[in-house]
């Protein structure tokens, strides 16, 4: 028993100075452009090149009054069908009411909110208390469909240590 005992004690030894490697790892570095155009020179500094597919050029058109009719939450994990999902339909009186201050106030059945949102430069909507908070800021959510009467929003595709998360809300006018 005692030459298998030393035979396992040297292969797992042996694995062990040997099938590890150390690598050094260098963050990387942002990526820097700089476009002059006449005198004019811009500096344009991205850390994570990933970015999400632009908005809607007529991102302005969301600045309405919006009837809720569903708010949608996906949450888990494996399978997209096999997801949590939380949905409510919107009643009579709800709503979704961008103003052009940067306020978005809001009622879902008796609750009421304000939210603060921004429009980002590449037609994006940055909307508070809406998705989940990454690390004290929201994320830019995507307008997938703005028409003249009806609008979507949803967020990125979030992975959480529960999984993945998604909201959607569809608004009419």
């Amino acid at each position: 028993m005692k030459p298998y005992t030393l035979i396992i004690i040297a292969g797992l030894a042996f694995s062990m100075l040997y099938g590890c490697k150390s690598e050094i790892v260098k963050p990387q570095s942002p990526v820097i452009t700089t476009v002059k155009s006449d005198s004019t020179t811009v500096n344009n500094t991205t850390a994570n090149p990933v970015q999400p597919p632009p908005g809607p050029e007529n991102i302005q058109a969301l600045v309405a009054k919006w009837s809720l009719v569903r708010d949608s939450v996906y949450n888990g994990m494996g399978n997209f069908p096999a997801a949590r999902t939380s949905a409510y339909n919107g009643v009579s009186g709800d709503y979704f009411d961008f103003r052009a201050d940067g306020k978005c106030y809001t009622k879902e059945g008796n609750v009421y909110d304000t939210l603060a949102y921004s429009i980002t430069a590449n037609h994006l909507v940055v909307l508070s208390k809406f998705g989940l908070n990454v690390n004290g800021s929201y994320e830019p959510n995507i307008v997938p469909v703005l028409t003249d009467h009806n609008a979507t929003i949803q967020t990125q595709f979030l992975a959480t240590p529960d999984g993945f998360y998604l909201r959607y809300i569809y608004l009419r006018k």
